[in-house]
Order: C-alpha cells, then structure tokens, then sequence
C-alpha cells in the first residue's frame, strides 16, 4: 500500500505517488478495508494542504470526500459518518441538504437516526419551546431574549462563551447539563448564568430529546416573545443577538 506522510502538511504530493495511489484503489483485488483506509488517508492529506483556500471551497472538498467514500464503499460506515458530522457541524440549508442524503442513502440505521434528529431540530426554529419542567411553551421573555445552552463538564468553550455573555449582554439564560454524573458539573455550574437543570442522559436525555440535541455544547436562541429563533445560537452568537435586538426595536 503507498504510504502518505500525514505529519508534512505542506509537503505537495508528487505525480508519482498519485498515480500509485489511483491505481491501488482501481485494484478491487486489494482488500476492501485497505482500500478505504488508503482513500481517506490520500483525501484528508489534501485537506491539510488547503490552508488558503475559502472555508466554503474546504467544506465542498469535505463533502465531495464523504459522497465519493459512500459511492465507492457503500458498505462500509466511514463515509455516511463523515456526511453526518458536515450535517451537524453546518447551518440550516447545508445540514438539510447532507441529513436528507443520509436519510435516502443505505446508511446503517444509527447514522439514519442522527440524520433524522439533525431535522427535526431544524424544525424546532419558529415554535415555542415545552420543555418538561424548564419551560411551558408560554413563556415570554418581555424585556430580554433567552439563550438555552446546553453543556458538560468537559465543554469549556460554551462555559466561557455564556459567562462572556453574561456580562456583556441583556439576555436571560437556562443551562442544561448533559453529564450522566452531576457532581463535577454542579460545581462548575455556580460559576455560569441562569438557573441549571441536570439531565442526567447525555444526548438521550429526556430534555436532549426535546431539544433534539446533537452535539453536548450548543446554544439555542428564543426571541422574547417566546419563540425558538435559532438552534445554532453558538455561532455568530453576537451577531445573532444584535439582530434580535434590532427585531425588539423594530416591534416598538
């Protein structure tokens, strides 16, 4: 099997090499395991190569990756997995787009069910929220919008973003730990904005289940008339929420 040096990110890979690795993928005598492994190997040291390009030239790359991987090795999980992540990992039309390939594809059923979730949290933005014990789906923030975050002990990003927000901005908070053993993360949470609720299930909570939870730190914005605006609150949170603001002016 060629052999791709991972560790010279700027190293180009050189006619001859491409040519070796093109024609041990073309060999269906090789092992099939073997085959993959060398196709995401040669790939993913591309990626490594495309430090000047867009971030949305380096996400068509990815994408083109996962869609090849699941054409050629149908069979094997690798890439219904790589398409899930990109799903995960993007905004609406992006994360719809990859969810419902999945959803038509011959994925093993749990990716199809990460599929499927990825949807269906989509479809929470523009509803009122009935979250067992945390909120009625009548609430109404009057003054200020709301941010659910949703964390573990381990998610030290979404910890600073939201006592940064605390600070910095008018915005009431709910946290929800997603750790399956409390004890640390009680600790932590007399730290963080808002009051706390413990799931207590990881992502198969009962409150992860409402809120369609795909990832353990995210944030999701609800304007203050109670709507679920945005279930990517943990992107472009300053911008999100100076629009939301813009939008409580503009009702005035």
């Amino acid at each position: 099997m060629a052999r791709i040096n991972g560790e010279e990110p700027e190293a180009e890979i050189s006619p001859e090499v491409s040519q070796a690795v093109n024609g041990y993928l073309r060999d269906h005598q090789n092992a099939v395991r073997d085959r993959l492994l060398l196709k995401i190997s040669f790939d993913q040291s591309g990626f490594r190569r495309m430090g000047n390009a867009s971030p949305e030239g380096q996400l068509e790359a990815r994408e083109a990756h996962a869609l090849q991987l699941i054409n050629d090795f149908p069979d094997q999980p690798e890439g219904y997995g790589y398409l899930l992540s990109l799903a995960k990992g993007s905004e609406r039309l992006k994360a719809r787009r990859w969810a419902e390939v999945l959803l038509r594809s011959q994925a093993p059923e749990p990716f199809k069910l990460g599929a499927k979730r990825v949807i269906e949290r989509l479809d929470l933005e523009g509803q009122k929220l009935h979250l067992d014990g945390v909120l009625d789906g009548t609430t109404k923030h009057v003054d200020r919008p709301l941010i659910i975050y949703t964390w573990t002990a381990l998610d030290e990003g979404v910890r600073s973003l939201v006592k940064y927000l605390a600070l910095n901005w008018e915005a009431d908070f709910i946290g929800i730990n997603l750790d399956t053993d409390p004890s640390t993360a009680k600790t932590l949470a007399a730290h963080l904005p808002g009051v706390q609720h413990y799931d207590g299930g990881g992502l198969d909570g009962p409150l992860a289940q409402e809120l369609k939870v795909i990832t353990t730190s995210s944030l999701y914005l609800i304007r203050n008339d109670g709507t679920l605006v945005d279930v990517n609150g943990h992107r472009d949170t300053l911008s999100k929420l100076a629009a939301l603001a813009k939008q409580k002016e503009v009702q005035k």
